[in-house]
C-alpha cells in the first residue's frame, strides 16, 4: 500500500463488529477533560443553537478547562488538545515540512483541519490561508477559560466546515482586579526552553453596567534541531531483513536526501563503457547491477561511483567517501540533513485582547471585542538542491572517466542531467511573520414574550509575510555551467562534480532571498431569535430562527522570482522553475461569499412520567447559498430520553456539507517538479517489470505513450518528475452523514460515593466527495499495481493523474484538487469523571478513552483500505491508533493539589510496511499546584511538575513523516520540567 496523502478520519475492541453492536444497545453527549471540567451549565456550544446545558445535549461534548494549558507550560494550545482521543494530531510545533508555513492546526477524528470548525466565543476564528484553515498558534493559552469540543458533525447548527465537529475556545470575560502570570519549561537536557508572560486587568463601573477587560501576553519557544536527539540525528531508511543497522532489529540504515552533495549525474552509458571504467578501479565486468547503470557520483579523487538504486545490495559500487558507514551503504548514497533541520520550530508571539461590555438595562447587553496577535515561526531545512541542470559534456570540470561514459551514448554531444545538494551554500530558512486582528461587535436582548435576539458583526484580517533565504537560482547556475570556462571567469572555480568549495562571490551570485505575502480577510454578520412557540404538557416548544452571511477574500503575492521558469529543451526537458529550494506557489486572488438561513426546533414529548423522566426531540435545518459553490442543505435530528433522572439515552443524526475553499477552487495550475521515488514502474529495473504481471505492465506503459524503441532499456533514476499543481473550479462540496448513540450515567452525589459521571458514545461518520490531492509518487505506483488497477486499465483513475512524453516516456503528473472518494470511520468514546472525599481532601479522577473500530478510506478506483490501527498511511495527521487514553488523578487539600496523568497511545502497524509493528507508548506526567487563599501571599498560585517523567522516546518506523517518527503524535523532547506562577488582586 502506498502513502495516501489526501484529506480526511475515528473507532471498536478486539472484535470490532461485536463491540459496535454492543455499544449500539446503549449509548451520546458527555463531558471529559484532562482535569475536572467547568460546571455543565456553563457550556455554551453543545451542537444546538438553542440554549441548553451539556447534560441535556444530544451531541457528544468534551470540555477542557483553561487550567489544563497552564499545567504543561506549552505556549501553543494544539499540544495539549492533541492528547485527547477525539483529536488526531496534525501540523503543529514540530512540523518542519517545507510546505508548512508555521501553523498549528486541529483535526477532529482525523478528518482534517478543513473539516474541523474552530470558533472563538461561539464565532468563527479568521482562517489563515486560502484553504480556510484555522491557525490556533494565534491563541494565547492564558486567555482561555475553557474549550468545548462537539464531535459528530454540526453543520446544521454552525455552518460549513463543521463536518467533523466544532472546537470552541471560550475566552475569559468579566473579572475585577489585576492578574500576573508566567510559565516556564525546559527539557531534561537543558534545551527546548519555553516561557509565557501575561498581564490581565478588569474593572466595572457605572453601577456594574459597564465592564472592561484587557490582557497582554508574550510567548517564546526555543527552536531545536533534529541533531539534538540521538534517534533523529540521522535520517533512517528501513530495509527488511537488515540486521547491521540501528532501531528495531537493526533494520534501519542511515539515509538522507537522494540528491547528494557529490551530485547525481544521469548518464545512461552502455554496459561496455561502464564495465571498462570500473575495471580500472578493480571491479570485474558485470559488477554494476543493471538498475545502477544510469546514475553516477564523483569521489573526491575524481573517480566515479554508482549512486545505487536504494534497494539492491551491491548497487553502490566504488564509493570512497568518508561519511559514517551507514550513511553510504551498498544500496544508496545520501546526504544527511538532520544537523540543519528543525525538530521544534522556534516561535515568538505577542497578543492583546480587549473587551468592553455595556448593560443598559432591561436585559439588553452590548459588547465590543478585539483580539490582536502576532507571531514569528521559523523553519530550518538543509541546503537547497540545485534543481535539474542540463550539463554540457564540454564543461571543463567533467572528470575524464565521466567523459568516457558520456562518449558511449547514442548522442555524445547531448547535455546530460545533473542534480546536486548545494552543501557549499547556506541552509534554507523560512521565517513566517503572521498577524491577526479580529474585531467583533454584538448585542443581545429580549423581544416580545420570552423571546430573545442575538446579533453580531465581525471582521478578521489574517496576514502572513514569509521570508525565505538559501534558495538556489537554478537559471544562474545553468548559465555558469554552460560557459566555455565553466563559469570560472564569472566567479572563480565552479566545479559541481564532487564536493568542492566555491568562491564567496560565486555563492552570492547563485543564491536568492524571497518574500511572499498573503492575506485572508473575512466579514461575518449573524442574527438569531429564539423563544417558545407554545407550552406543551411536557414543557415549552422552542424555536430558533437565524440568518448568517460570510464573505471570504484571499490573496497571495509571491516574490517575483517564484513565477519564473527556464525554457523547455525539446525532447529533453520541459519548463522548470528557475529557483530551487522551496515549493513554488503562483500569485492568486479569490473570494467566496455565502448566505445561510437556519432554524432549530425542540419538542418536549414527555416529562415526569413513570419510566420517562424526560423525553424530547430536536430538529435543525440550514440552507447555504454560496456565490460560486452553489446551494446545499444541512440538517440534523436528535433524541434525548431519560427513563430516570440519573440516566440519559441520546442519539443524533447529522447531514453536513463543506463548500470548497478559495484555494481549492482557484489556485492557478502551475508548472512544478514533484517529489518522486525512483525507479519509475516502467523502468526495466523496476519490481513491476520484473514481477509476474510484467506483460500487463509493459502493455500499459506503451499505451500511456512510452516509445516502443525505449521499452527494452527505459529507466528513470531521478527523484523529481515534472507536472502541474493547482486547484480545480469544477469541485463539488464535500458531504457527510454522522450518527451518534450513547448513554450518560450521572447519579446524584452522595457523601460517601462522591459524584460520578460516566458516558459511552458510539459514532459513525461517512464522508463523501472528499477534496484533496493525490501526490505524484502514489498515483504513479498505484496505476501499475494489481491491488488498485486489477485490469491494468489505461482509464483507471490513478492512471489519469499523469501522462508520458511520446519523445522519451517521462512522466508529467497533474496534482490538482479533486473529489477523491471518501472516508467511513466509526468508533467509541468512553469518558469518566468522579470526585469524592479521600482523607481530609478531595480526590478527582477523569478518564478519556477512545477506540477506533474502523477508518476506511474509499479510493478513486473504488476499493477501500482500513487504516484503523496504522501509522504512516498519510502525511502528518495520519496516525490512527485503535486505543488512545488520557487518565488524570488529582487530590486537593487546603489549596494544594498534587496530580498525575497517564497518557497511552496504542501500538500500531506501519501502513506501508504492514509486517512492521510499533509498540504502545506510555507517558507519565506529574505536578503539584498550590494556591494561597490568606496571609501575606493571598492571591498567589504556584505550580511545578514534569511531563514525560519516564523520558520515553518516540518509536521509529519505516514510513516516518519527519525525524524518523511522527512528531505530531509522539513526544520528541523527552523529560520536561515546568514551573508557573499567578498572582491576582
Amino acid at each position: 500500500m502506498d502513502r495516501c496523502r489526501y484529506v480526511t478520519t475515528a473507532c471498536g475492541p478486539t472484535r470490532p463488529g461485536a463491540a459496535w453492536a454492543a455499544v449500539l444497545v446503549a449509548l451520546c453527549a458527555h463531558e471529559v477533560a484532562a482535569e475536572p471540567a467547568p460546571p455543565l451549565e456553563n457550556v455554551v456550544v453543545t451542537g444546538s443553537r438553542l440554549a441548553r446545558s451539556a447534560a441535556d445535549s444530544a451531541s457528544p461534548i468534551a470540555v477542557v478547562p483553561g487550567t489544563a494549558f497552564a499545567e504543561t507550560g506549552a505556549v501553543t494550545v494544539e499540544r495539549t488538545l492533541a492528547q485527547m482521543p477525539q483529536f488526531v494530531p496534525t501540523v503543529g510545533s514540530t512540523s518542519n515540512d517545507p510546505g508548512n508555513d508555521g501553523q498549528a492546526n486541529l483535526s477532529l477524528r482525523g478528518l482534517g483541519p478543513t473539516q474541523t470548525l474552530v470558533l472563538l466565543d461561539g464565532r468563527r476564528l479568521t482562517p489563515a490561508d486560502g484553504r480556510a484553515t484555522p491557525d490556533v498558534n494565534l491563541l494565547p493559552p492564558a486567555l482561555i477559560e475553557s474549550v468545548e469540543i462537539v464531535t459528530g458533525g454540526a453543520s446544521a447548527a454552525y455552518g460549513s466546515d463543521a463536518v467533523a465537529g466544532v472546537v470552541n475556545f471560550r475566552l475569559r470575560e468579566d473579572f475585577n482586579g489585576l492578574e500576573f502570570g508566567g510559565r516556564w519549561s525546559v527539557t531534561d537536557q537543558g534545551d527546548g526552553e519555553e516561557y509565557t508572560v501575561d498581564v490581565s486587568g478588569g474593572t466595572q463601573f457605572a453601577d456594574g453596567r459597564v465592564s472592561l477587560l484587557a490582557s497582554v501576553g508574550h510567548a517564546h519557544r526555543d527552536g531545536l534541531g533534529q541533531y539534538a536527539r540521538g534517534w533523529s540525528r540521522h535520517p533512517l531508511a528501513y530495509y527488511a531483513g537488515e540486521t547491521g543497522g540501528v532501531g528495531p532489529g537493526g533494520a534501519f540504515l542511515d539515509s538522507g536526501a537522494g540528491i547528494t552533495a557529490e551530485g547525481v549525474n544521469v548518464v545512461f552509458p552502455t554496459r561496455a563503457a561502464a564495465d571498462a571504467v570500473f575495471a580500472d578501479y578493480g571491479y570485474a565486468p558485470g559488477t554494476i547491477p543493471t538498475s545502477a547503470l544510469p546514475g553516477y557520483g564523483v569521489n573526491t579523487d575524481g573517480t566515479l561511483y554508482t549512486i545505487g538504486d536504494g534497494r539492491t545490495p551491491g548497487s553502490v559500487v566504488n564509493y570512497r567517501g568518508t561519511r559514517p558507514s551507514r550513511a553510504a551503504n551498498d544500496r544508496s548514497v545520501t546526504t544527511p540533513l538532520a544537523d540543519e533541520a528543525a525538530l521544534v520550530l522556534p516561535l515568538e508571539r505577542d497578543s492583546v485582547f480587549l473587551r468592553a461590555t455595556w448593560r443598559p438595562g432591561g436585559g439588553t447587553e452590548a459588547f465590543l471585542q478585539a483580539m490582536y496577535a502576532e507571531y514569528a515561526a521559523e523553519r530550518r531545512l538543509g541546503p537547497s538542491e540545485s534543481g535539474i541542470l542540463l550539463m554540457p559534456p564540454t564543461n571543463p570540470y567533467v572528470p575524464a572517466d565521466l567523459e568516457r561514459l558520456l562518449a558511449s551514448r547514442p548522442n555524445p554531444a547531448a547535455p546530460f542531467r545533473v542534480l546536486k545538494r548545494m552543501t557549499m551554500l547556506p541552509s534554507r530558512v523560512a521565517t513566517n511573520d503572521r498577524e491577526l486582528l479580529q474585531v467583533t461587535a454584538g448585542v443581545e436582548g429580549p423581544l416580545a414574550g420570552d423571546w430573545r435576539y442575538q446579533a453580531y458583526v465581525q471582521h478578521g484580517d489574517n496576514e502572513r509575510t514569509e521570508r525565505r533565504t538559501g534558495s538556489v537560482l537554478t537559471g544562474r547556475v545553468q548559465e555558469l555551467i554552460a560557459r566555455p570556462d565553466g563559469g570560472a571567469a564569472d566567479c572563480g572555480a565552479f566545479n559541481l562534480f564532487g564536493i568542492n568549495p566555491i568562491a564567496p562571490g560565486c555563492a552570492a551570485s547563485i543564491t536568492a532571498s524571497a518574500t511572499n505575502r498573503s492575506e485572508f480577510r473575512q466579514w461575518i454578520a449573524e442574527a438569531t431569535a429564539d423563544g417558545p412557540l407554545a407550552m406543551l404538557p411536557a414543557g415549552p416548544l422552542e424555536l430558533l430562527l437565524g440568518a448568517f452571511y460570510k464573505d471570504d477574500e484571499f490573496t497571495y503575492r509571491p516574490d517575483e522570482l517564484a513565477g519564473t521558469f527556464l525554457p523547455a529543451v525539446p525532447g529533453i526537458i520541459g519548463p522548470r522553475p528557475a529557483v530551487a529550494g522551496f515549493p513554488t506557489a503562483a500569485a492568486r486572488a479569490g473570494s467566496e461569499s455565502n448566505t445561510d438561513l437556519f432554524a432549530e426546533l425542540r419538542i418536549p414529548l414527555l416529562h415526569g412520567r413513570p419510566g420517562a423522566a424526560h423525553l424530547e426531540a430536536g430538529f435543525g435545518y440550514r440552507r447555504s447559498d454560496y456565490e460560486r459553490a452553489g446551494t446545499f442543505d444541512s440538517l440534523k435530528a436528535d433524541l434525548l430520553y431519560r427513563p430516570v433522572q440519573a440516566v440519559a439515552l441520546r442519539g443524533s443524526y447529522q447531514q453536513a456539507a463543506r463548500a470548497p475553499s478559495v484555494d481549492e477552487l482557484y489556485y492557478p495550475q502551475q508548472r512544478v517538479q514533484h517529489v518522486f521515488t525512483p525507479p519509475d514502474p516502467c523502468s526495466v529495473t523496476s519490481e513491476q517489470r520484473r514481477g509476474p504481471d510484467r506483460a500487463q505492465v509493459e502493455a500499459l506503459c506503451l499505451a500511456q505513450g512510452l516509445p516502443p524503441a525505449l521499452l527494452p532499456t527505459f529507466t528513470y533514476p531521478l527523484a523529481r518528475v515534472e507536472g502541474v499543481l493547482g486547484g480545480n473550479p469544477g469541485l463539488d462540496p464535500e458531504e457527510s452523514e454522522s450518527y451518534t448513540i450513547g448513554v450518560v450515567y450521572s447519579p446524584a452525589a452522595r457523601p460517601r460515593a462522591g459524584r460520578l459521571q460516566l458516558a459511552v458514545d458510539a459514532y459513525r461518520i461517512q464522508l463523501d466527495d472528499a477534496i484533496g490531492r493525490w501526490d505524484a509518487d502514489s498515483a504513479v505506483r498505484r496505476c501499475y499495481e494489481r491491488t488498485y488497477n486489477p485490469g491494468y486499465d489505461l482509464a483507471n483513475p490513478y492512471c489519469t493523474y499523469f501522462t508520458r512524453s511520446p519523445a522519451n516516456g517521462e512522466i508529467f503528473a497533474s496534482v490538482i484538487d479533486r473529489n477523491l472518494g471518501g472516508i467511513d470511520t466509526r468508533g467509541v468514546d468512553f469518558d469518566l469523571q468522579w470526585t469524592g472525599a479521600l482523607g481530609a481532601g478531595t480526590l478527582s479522577v477523569t478518564e478519556a478513552l477512545g477506540y477506533i473500530e474502523r477508518f476506511e478510506v474509499r479510493e478513486p478506483h473504488g476499493g477501500t483500505i482500513d487504516l484503523a490501527g496504522t501509522i504512516g498511511g498519510r502525511a502528518l495527521g495520519g496516525a490512527l491508533p485503535r486505543w488512545k487514553s488520557l487518565l488524570s488523578v488529582g487530590w486537593t487539600w487546603r489549596g494544594t493539589e498534587p496530580y498525575a496523568r497517564w497518557r497511552w497511545v496504542d501500538g500500531m502497524r506501519d501502513a506501508l510496511v504492514p509486517s512492521f509493528e510499533i509498540d504502545a507508548v506510555h507517558y507519565v506526567d506529574l505536578g503539584v499546584r498550590h494556591r494561597f487563599d490568606s496571609g501575606p501571599f493571598a492571591g498567589l498560585a504556584l505550580s511545578a511538575g514534569v511531563d514525560n517523567a519516564t523520558d520515553a522516546e518516540p518509536p521509529l518506523f519505516p514510513s516516518w513523516q519527519q525525524a524518523n517518527t511522527d512528531p505530531s503524535l509522539y513526544d520528541v523532547l523527552g523529560r520536561r520540567w515546568f514551573a508557573g506562577a499567578d498572582f491576582r488582586y
